[in-house]
């Protein structure tokens, strides 16, 4: 561990045997990504500044759990350096994060998602059958989704890829003001509504897969997801 008053990095580590959890909730997220592919320890790797790293940080039970209560520091120092965390997990975690503004980038994973943010990104590939993103402003950039997911952005954009589809799917995403992309596999089958500048299109294929999306102002566009593989 390395500390000084403005940055360095800090490291923890805890046995990963058992863990089922992931509880984060910090106003300054900074940059955080997520790896699933811990072995006997999980940890969580910081770099930045260290007003504004977490301020807990804890196995408890079957959970791994990270505080912080940073937005007054940030408010009166603002960020010099890039806050970085990097967690390594086991790939059935469940994940619930909770943060005012950040950026979030998924390696992976197959347990549940939440995502509850105000302004940031949500970007990468996850492989949980159980996804749901909330963001009052930004983007989110996801491949993969197998099985359920419920994607809303007030403001913003997403865009979410397919390079093959399995029937299980039942994704919905819905953005306020801005645009949605869909980029599938060419035998998707496309049902559009349109009326006004709400936008609406509905897809089916293969059987028992179904994919919606809702732009109330904006742009709502369906491409080819070939030349795309899948991690």
């Amino acid at each position: 561990m390395i500390r000084n008053d403005r940055s360095g990095t800090d490291f923890k580590a805890v046995p990963s045997a058992g863990l089922k959890y992931l509880e984060l909730d910090m106003p300054i997220l900074g940059n955080l990504h997520l790896h699933f592919d811990a072995g006997e320890e999980a940890y969580v790797k910081l770099s930045g500044e260290y007003r504004l790293f977490p301020s807990y940080t804890a196995r408890e039970g079957d959970r791994l759990v990270l505080k912080g209560r940073n937005l007054p520091a940030y408010l009166r120092h603002g960020q010099k350096e890039r806050l970085r965390i990097d967690i390594h997990l086991p790939e059935e975690t469940a994940v619930d994060l909770t943060f005012l503004a950040g950026v979030v980038s998924l390696n992976g994973g197959y347990g549940p998602l939440s995502v509850k943010g105000f302004s940031g990104e949500v970007s990468g590939y996850t492989g949980s059958d159980r996804v749901r993103v909330r963001l009052r402003c930004g983007d989110v950039s996801l491949a993969g989704l197998p099985g359920e997911a419920d994607i809303r952005i007030g403001l913003g954009s997403s865009t979410l890829r397919w390079s093959r589809l399995l029937g299980t799917e039942r994704v919905r995403v819905r953005c306020g003001f801005g645009g949605v992309e869909l980029l599938v596999p060419p035998d998707w089958a496309q049902k559009e509504e349109q009326g006004g500048f709400f936008k609406k299109k509905r897809l089916h294929a293969p059987p028992g897969a179904s994919v919606s999306a809702a732009v109330w102002f904006g742009g709502l566009d369906v491409g080819s997801s070939c030349g795309f593989t899948a991690p």
